[in-house]
C-alpha cells in the first residue's frame, strides 16, 4: 500500500465517506516536525476505521491495525504534551508564568496517572474510545 495510486484511492474512499469531523487524508511518507507529531497521530487515529475498511476492500490484512491501544494512548499523551509546549512558546513570557506552567504540568501528570490507575480515561479520548468506557 505504498504507491501514489493506492494513496489516491484511499483518499477518494475517505472523501466518499463524507466524514464531517474527521480529516480527509493522511500522510503516507513525510518528515514530521516535533510540534506536528500530535496532529499527524490524531489524523491517523481518527482515520483508522476508514483505513481498515479500505484494506479489507483491497483484501489486505494488517492485524496490527486492529489492536491500537498503545497508539491511542501515545496519541493522547502527545496531545497533552503539545498543549503544554504551546503554552510555553511565545514572546514576553515571564519566569513566574513559566514556573506556574511547569508546576501545572506536574500536577496534570499526577492526575493523568491517577486516571490510568483508576481506569477513568476522561483525559484520554482516543484510548477511551478503544476500551469502550462510557
Amino acid at each position: 500500500m505504498s504507491n501514489g495510486k493506492t494513496h489516491e484511492q484511499l483518499k477518494n474512499v475517505i472523501e466518499e465517506l463524507d466524514l464531517e469531523d474527521k480529516p480527509n487524508d493522511v500522510c503516507f511518507y513525510c518528515i514530521v516536525r516535533s510540534l506536528s507529531t500530535s496532529s499527524v497521530l490524531n489524523r491517523f487515529v481518527e482515520l483508522l476505521e476508514p483505513i481498515n475498511a479500505f484494506l479489507e476492500e483491497k483484501e489486505k490484512s494488517y492485524p496490527q491495525l486492529q489492536s491500537m491501544q498503545d497508539l491511542k494512548f501515545f496519541t493522547d499523551i502527545m496531545q497533552h504534551l503539545q498543549t503544554r509546549n504551546l503554552i510555553l512558546q511565545g514572546k514576553d513570557k515571564i519566569i513566574s508564568d513559566l514556573t506556574q506552567t511547569f508546576f501545572s504540568f506536574q500536577n496534570n501528570s499526577k492526575l493523568l496517572q491517577r486516571d490510568i490507575v483508576s481506569r477513568d480515561f476522561n483525559h484520554f479520548p482516543h484510548l477511551k474510545s478503544r476500551v469502550n468506557i462510557p
